[in-house]
């Protein structure tokens, strides 16, 4: 029975515009540059699993957004030594 509510209320359309939202914000504050802490591959698998959770949510993120938030994602700042 509790098991039941839990899933009823993950899979509430209310919690799913939560996640939405949520996984929105995550994915504009994420940024990479030369000097960041992380490596490039990083960033692209954090990237990935975002636009994956979107999928989930059945907000389904079309290829020309995916890919313009990712450029946009990367600083080409201060690349060159």
């Amino acid at each position: 029975m509790m098991f039941q509510a839990i899933v009823a209320y993950y899979e509430s359309p209310a919690n799913q515009a939560m996640i939405i939202t949520h996984v929105l914000s995550a994915i504009t504050k994420l940024s990479y540059s030369n000097r960041s802490s992380c490596s490039i591959g990083t960033h692209l698998t954090e990237f990935q699993n975002d636009i994956h959770d979107l999928n989930d949510c059945g907000h389904q993120a079309t290829e020309p957004w995916v890919k313009s938030t990712l450029c946009a994602s990367v600083s080409t700042l201060n690349l060159l030594p």
